[in-house]
């Protein structure tokens, strides 16, 4: 695994997609249970998409979480798409999560609902209710977050959850995905939580994998924080970390970086051809019988530079290396 930072957001890179997916849910379980002990409930966000499976399949899956006191909300719907429908949302939830655990309640956005303001009304007065603990969620191919495509996102919308167009990007990503046979196929509007509401999560596990998305991560962590790209929103999140795999991955040019699973010499990386100098740990941290750097991918400053690794936030996107000169 590589750990990175984009400003307040943690970004971790895993081999492939299922170690991607393994990773989140732990996060993901950890986040929940903590929550469960804290009031006894929780409630729970999620994505409904190709690119979740994996982190919902292993959520499902997750040793002593009670989910009989987690309510589960999701992100968003096709307006007109009746909840029988193999490409809605509500179907996607009930074959890959709500077959496998029985949670306090699950909350499905009625995209089909004769009147969508209303089905608006009504489902933002549920998510009111209570602060939301955790959002599982995904990053588009265009770098929505939910169906907050670039035209229609809004970082400070006044609203919950609202009925939007959604752009021609958006649209071929369905195809793309498999959900739906052809362009023409993909419903042209949908409910979605809005920028404002994903961002309230106290919590936010996000996962990325595959290859068409790696340059929305690109603009999500090195683009400008706009709604040209939503999904940069994350980078502002005191609580939120980026799950990408190689393939996601593949535009942040990472490649020199080693994983786990590759074999490693018994000594430090070779230093970078910028000045660097190591930042140390504080005093008694358990970083202290190890050597950490971190160091700007763009700027080239060090943790040092900028007054410590504790600060390591402000040098944009980063890269932390922790390695140890024992020998064995």
């Amino acid at each position: 695994m590589i750990t990175l930072s984009a400003d307040k957001l943690r970004v971790e890179v895993h081999p492939d997609r299922s170690a991607l997916g393994a990773a989140a849910a732990l996060r993901a379980a950890h986040l929940l249970r903590a929550a469960l002990a804290r009031h006894h409930q929780a409630r729970l966000i999620v994505a409904s998409a190709p690119s979740q499976t994996e982190l919902i399949a292993h959520l499902a899956a997750a040793p002593d979480l009670d989910w009989s006191r987690i309510t589960v909300f999701h992100m968003d719907e096709y307006v007109g798409l009746p909840a029988a429908h193999p490409a809605s949302f509500r179907s996607w939830q009930a074959h890959h999560l709500l077959a496998k655990v029985k949670p306090a309640a699950f909350h499905g956005i009625s995209g089909d609902h004769p009147n969508p303001d209303a089905a608006c009304a009504h489902y933002a007065d549920l998510l009111r209710a209570a602060p939301i603990d955790l959002i599982c969620l995904g990053i588009g191919e265009n770098g929505h977050i939910a169906f907050n495509d670039p035209p229609v996102a809004d970082f400070h919308d006044p609203l919950t959850i609202k009925r939007v167009a959604l752009d021609l990007a958006c649209r071929q990503q369905q195809v793309h995905d498999g959900c739906f046979p052809d362009l023409a196929s993909v419903p042209r509007e949908a409910l979605t939580l809005t920028c404002p509401t994903l961002f309230s999560g106290a919590a936010l596990v996000c996962a990325v994998p595959g290859p068409r998305k790696a340059a929305a991560v690109r603009a999500t962590l090195r683009g400008p924080l706009a709604t040209t790209c939503p999904a940069s929103l994350l980078r502002q999140h005191p609580n939120a970390t980026l799950y990408l795999d190689r393939d996601s991955a593949a535009d942040l040019h990472l490649s020199e970086l080693s994983y786990p699973n590759t074999p490693q010499p018994h000594s430090p990386p070779a230093a970078p051809s910028f000045p660097w100098k190591p930042a140390p740990p504080p005093r008694n941290s358990p970083l202290m019988a190890r050597n950490i750097v971190y160091f700007d991918l763009e700027t080239h400053r060090s943790a040092g530079d900028v007054g410590g690794w504790e600060k390591k936030d402000r040098m944009g996107l980063s890269i932390g290396v922790t390695y140890s000169t024992a020998a064995g």
